[in-house]
């Protein structure tokens, strides 16, 4: 985290203080996550068919797997069991996605742009290195409390970091050309959401959660464009600057909650969606007789797949 985000630690402490005074139950638990990532713009070449100029075929994409992360979180019931305070933690290690392409007639379409990087034979890759993390500090009211059906509403605080290291390769005449981009975006806000939970068969309940935070984001980018260790063609940096993001974390699932040796043990599996909207940012240069013409491409990042959920109240 960097320094502002001390300002994260007031609103948390002003959340868990009451637990010095208060009695009631803790419940922990754990989420294993296996998630399909998702990127806007993925396209880094194009596969032509054609010897001449201008491109005729497909732009080729990097690839989109599934990969694993996990979510841990531990919450304090009040005595009346329907004011909750939670911190929330969510992570995926770093990963990474990538692609190798290899044709007669190859289009670079990262860099700047040049005629002589047109219609290359040869190899093209790309390797993008994610890193996802979110720290939720919130509090849960529940504010319907019926015997098959339970609604809760949430308010807290969100601490965001999300980080793309973009690096290809193209043929470029005799040589390899090379593009390394990366993005950092680290955002803190506040944040909202609703759970609801069906109950039936006594120890089953449907289960559906939607949250939504705005995180005051600082975004941090840089670019370089580059012929071997001689020649550079770019090697740029943005000046930081704040902008606000909105997440999205909706999931759906069915849970069975037991009790056992004076505990209260629930599992649950389930799908779920994160997102966050326009959180990457990228640098694409557009106009080689125009040196510097360059614009920022803002991109989604989203993980979606299937969950499993251990908890226990004690």
């Amino acid at each position: 985290m960097r320094r502002y985000d001390v300002f994260f630690l007031l609103p948390l402490l002003f959340i868990l203080s009451p637990l010095i005074a208060f009695s009631g139950t803790f419940h922990l638990s754990a989420d294993l996550l296996y998630m399909q990532s998702s990127l806007d713009q993925t396209e880094f070449v194009i596969d032509s068919i054609q010897t001449v100029s201008n491109p005729s075929g497909e732009r080729l994409t990097n690839e989109q797997r599934y990969h694993f992360g996990y979510k841990v979180e531990g919450s304090y019931y009040f005595c009346n069991s329907l004011t909750e305070v939670a911190l929330k933690w969510t992570h995926f290690p770093n990963f990474s996605e990538d692609k190798t392409v290899s044709g007669e007639h190859l289009y670079s379409i990262l860099n700047v742009t040049n005629p002589q990087l047109n219609d290359e034979d040869g190899t093209g890759t790309i390797c993008d290195n994610f890193s996802i993390r979110f720290l939720d500090a919130f509090l849960r009211q529940k504010i319907v409390d019926g015997r098959c059906f339970s609604l809760s509403l949430l308010g807290g605080v969100q601490y965001g970091y999300l980080k793309l290291h973009e690096a290809a390769t193209f043929p470029f005449l005799l040589n390899l050309r090379s593009i390394d981009a990366t993005s950092r975006t680290h955002g803190l806000g506040p944040e909202i959401g609703v759970e609801s939970r069906y109950r039936f068969l006594g120890c089953w309940q449907f289960v559906s959660d939607l949250m939504s935070g705005w995180l005051i984001a600082d975004i941090d980018k840089d670019f370089s464009d580059n012929e071997g260790p001689s020649t550079i063609y770019a090697n740029v940096k943005n000046d930081k600057y704040w902008r606000l993001i909105p997440t999205f974390d909706l999931r759906l699932g069915l849970n069975y909650a037991r009790s056992l040796l004076c505990r209260q043990f629930d599992l649950e599996l389930g799908y779920e969606i994160i997102v966050a909207w326009k959180a990457i940012e990228s640098i694409y240069f557009v106009d080689n007789g125009n040196h510097g013409s360059s614009f920022n491409k803002e991109r989604t990042l989203s993980m979606q797949g299937p969950y499993a959920h251990l908890g226990i109240s004690f």
